[in-house]
Parts: C-alpha cells; structure tokens; sequence
C-alpha cells in the first residue's frame, strides 16, 4: 500500500471539552470548527482542517486511526489489497467522509481490534494554521501527524503478517532490549520517521498509550514542559533523550488520559529496512524517569464482553 503515514486520529472522551484549553494553551495546536451538530473538539498541527478529533464519550476510547494513502489509485488498489487478504472493509458514506474532510475512506480492524481508516485528499487551506499559543510549528504536512503506540492482550502472528504483508509496512525494531513479541514498531515505507504506529502486549490490557508528536523547535518542547509543571496536569515520563530514534521529549498526560510525547529532533531516513535494527541497553541516553506510576487510564482492562 502508498501509505503516506497517520493523518489523523479519533479519541472519545469524557473529558473531551477539556481540550479546548490544554490543546492550544499547553501544546500549541489550533481548534477547528467542528461541524454542525457536532460537539467534538478538533485540533490541527498545520494547513489540514484538523489532525486529532476528541469527541464525546462515556470512556477513554480510542477509536479510529486514519492512514492517508498518496491518492485515489492508490486508496482503489489499497482497498482491493484488504478484500484479497480477507479483510472485512466497509466504505464511508458521503456524511463520514465530510466529517473527515477527505475525498474516500474506507473501515477496517487489525488482528487485535482497532479500528482503522484509510483515506485520500484530506482538505487544507493554505497559511491557515494559526497555534493555540507562540509557537514554532509542528513536524506534519505529508509526514502525518507522528506515530501512536497501542496496547493489546496479546500479540500473534497474524498482527506482524497483516503489518508486513497487508498494509504494507516496514519493520524498525523491538524497541529497548524488548524481548520477540511483546512489542513492535512500525513505519509506512513512504514514511522517513523512524515509525508510526507500535504494538505493545500487556496481558488484560487495552488502548491507546501514547501518541508521538513533533515541533520544529526545541523551545517548543521546553515551554510546554514548563506550563504541564505549572498546571500540574501530570506526566508518564519526564524529558529526555531516547537511544534508539535519540528525539528529545516528555510525555505529559492529556485530559483523555493517554500521554503525548512532545518531540524534537531525531533521524529520518529513506532507507529504513535496511539499516540494522537497533538493540541499545538502555531505553533513553538521559531522563525519561518514570513520574507516573502505572498505565494511562486510556489503557484499560479487557473485559469477557468487550474482547
């Protein structure tokens, strides 16, 4: 599959309204008019109309991923590529399609259970964007909006399969000294970042523990640390530089329980699937302590009726 990379995500939340503040006060993104009767709050990182939607609901919920492929023949082959493997799809109607400002979309689940979008022609306006608060700009455009990490139950043979050999995906590692199988990173190979999406097993558990976003500026990274320590709206973990992808980052808790890894720098490369995979001993060069102990609450327990 042409898959460009995440362009965008849906969460529900109790909490959804809180985002009008944190979003563009703490982590400088801008609001987006939502639809008419939609109380959703919508967020942008650049041009396109929005890139992380949280609507109303009764639970932290993650509840779709959208992956953007380069265009209509590709969004047609990708689509045909789904029903050849067996995939359940189901094609957005034309009011889901407007909700997601893009031109197609088509439904599906992975092995483990989440949903998924794949989508082409998003809408955008140019020089449009305008943060929530003095800003340098966010690292998205074609790049998607970064990369998320999941958490399931379990992780079988038919995920890495339907990674690979469906979606299309390239491999790029355990992560830190991760023992086979119990977690996998993943990028879109049209993609430069190190990844986009990874799978963590933690046995009884669900959702959605972080998502990974980029700014053009290290300031950005430290401002925002400054103003989660004034709120005292919390942290998992504290600055720091990783060892595998060597971002420097923090990851402050939002108010739908999940965590957002506030990011700068790192490698990008075309050349991902070639380089070896990186096995470092310890998961961050400095700082990355653990501030909050346990899972998000947006990782829950898996009940016999919801699994």
């Amino acid at each position: 599959m042409e898959i460009l990379g995440v362009g965008y995500i849906g969460v529900e939340s109790p909490n959804y309204r809180e985002w009008l503040t944190f979003g563009p006060e703490v982590l400088g993104f801008g609001l987006a008019a939502a639809p008419d009767g939609d109380d959703s709050v919508y967020l942008r990182m650049d041009d396109r109309r929005y890139r992380i939607a949280v609507h109303p609901g009764e639970a932290e919920r993650l509840a779709y991923i959208g992956w953007e492929v380069v265009n209509r023949p590709a969004f047609d082959e990708a689509v045909a590529k789904l029903q050849a493997a067996g995939v359940e799809v189901t094609m957005g109607d034309a009011e889901l399609c407007a909700k997601r400002a893009v031109m197609e979309l088509a439904r599906f689940t992975d092995p483990v259970g989440f949903q998924h979008e794949l989508f082409y022609g998003q809408r955008f306006t140019m020089r449009s964007f305008v943060p929530g608060r003095p800003h340098g700009g966010f690292v998205a455009g074609d790049l998607g909006l970064g990369h998320m990490v999941l958490i399931a139950p379990e992780y079988p043979p038919e995920l890495d399969d339907f990674l690979a050999n469906v979606m299309g995906f390239r491999w790029f590692g355990h992560g830190h000294n991760g023992a086979r199988g119990r977690i996998g990173f993943w990028g879109a190979k049209l993609n430069p970042l190190s990844h986009n999406i990874a799978y963590g097993m933690i046995p009884g558990h669900r959702g959605l523990h972080h998502i990974g976003i980029a700014v053009n500026d290290l300031d950005d990274v430290g401002i925002a640390h400054d103003l989660v320590q004034d709120r005292g709206t919390g942290m998992v973990f504290s600055l720091g530089r990783h060892t595998q992808d060597p971002v420097i980052s923090f990851y402050p808790i939002t108010p739908s329980g999940f965590a957002i890894e506030y990011i700068n720098g790192g490698m990008t490369s075309s050349a991902w699937g070639t380089i070896s995979e990186r096995n470092p001993d310890n998961l961050s060069v400095w700082g990355h302590k653990p501030v909050s102990p346990g899972l998000p609450k947006s990782v829950t327990p898996v009940t016999p009726a919801a699994d």
